[in-house]
């Protein structure tokens, strides 16, 4: 039933003191809103405790990298050669000094990213300025002497390309002693090796550096020939193109004729 709602000095011919309006609600009407209202209210509680989850996450794994930090420690030798003053100033604030905590041991990504534009900003304007040839400086300050221990080079080990294992086709045993079929075969535009393991005629990528150089050292270790022998012996292919091999004597080198004059 709808309500209706009395309205003073307005009585109709037939004695009654109420009219009803287009605006009524009936009482299911007024349930609706009110539930529609409290879904309203409890998304806003649970969008408020996720954005309180996730700025504290986002504040956890926020810190400032390893390679940020090395990069900074590096711009500022450049900039004590070129700028003295505005090094002592920049590399106070970042490392510390004095009993004073740098902002290494706070600064997140960000920050330290703004840093890193500023200090080469610094840098191109020193190089810009005549005489700005310099030595190196004694690192006689706490400043410095901290500068000068965090500044050691680590050694550079280059990425092992396998550029003795050649394109082709090949079979090994993986971790679980179960016999694996690969190709090898090498990017174009960055010239990395890029291995995709057999599942019937289909050729799966294998992903990650780690997964794709721990195949690479299997077929090393095991040999090339050998490798590539045993997965033309166990699918009948050549081991360097993967092309179906029907001669005979094909079949025994493991490699096709026209592969085999190569």
């Amino acid at each position: 039933m709808r309500q209706t709602f009395p309205l003073h000095g307005d009585t109709p011919h037939n004695g009654t003191t109420t009219i009803y309006t287009q605006h009524e609600l009936t009482a299911g009407e007024i349930a609706r809103d009110r539930g529609r209202t409290a879904a309203i209210d409890r998304n806003r509680v649970k969008r408020r405790k996720h954005d309180v989850n996730a700025v504290t996450i986002v504040h956890v794994n926020d810190a400032a990298s390893d390679p940020q930090k090395e990069l900074i420690v590096s711009l500022l030798k450049d900039l004590s050669v070129l700028d003295e003053t505005t090094w002592m100033a920049a590399a106070t604030w970042w490392l510390g000094g004095g009993g004073a905590t740098g902002a290494v041991d706070t600064a997140n990504k960000a920050l330290a990213s703004q840093t890193i534009a500023r200090l080469k900003i610094r840098i191109t304007e020193a190089k810009a300025k005549p005489g700005v040839t310099r030595p190196l400086p004694t690192y006689a300050s706490a400043v410095g002497a901290t500068l000068a221990s965090m500044t050691t080079t680590p050694a550079y080990t280059p990425r092992d390309k396998f550029a003795d294992v050649p394109n082709g086709y090949y079979a090994v045993t993986t971790n679980d002693d179960v016999l694996a079929f690969y190709r090898v075969s090498t990017w174009e535009k960055s010239n990395n090796r890029k291995v995709q393991v057999q599942a019937s005629d289909a050729l799966h990528l294998v992903r990650g550096r780690v997964a794709t150089d721990a195949i690479l050292s299997k077929i090393r270790i095991a040999t090339a020939p050998i490798a590539g022998k045993l997965y033309a012996d166990h699918l009948g292919n050549c081991w360097m193109c993967g092309r179906t091999l029907t001669d005979a004597d094909s079949r025994a080198r493991g490699i096709g004729p026209v592969c085999a004059s190569k």
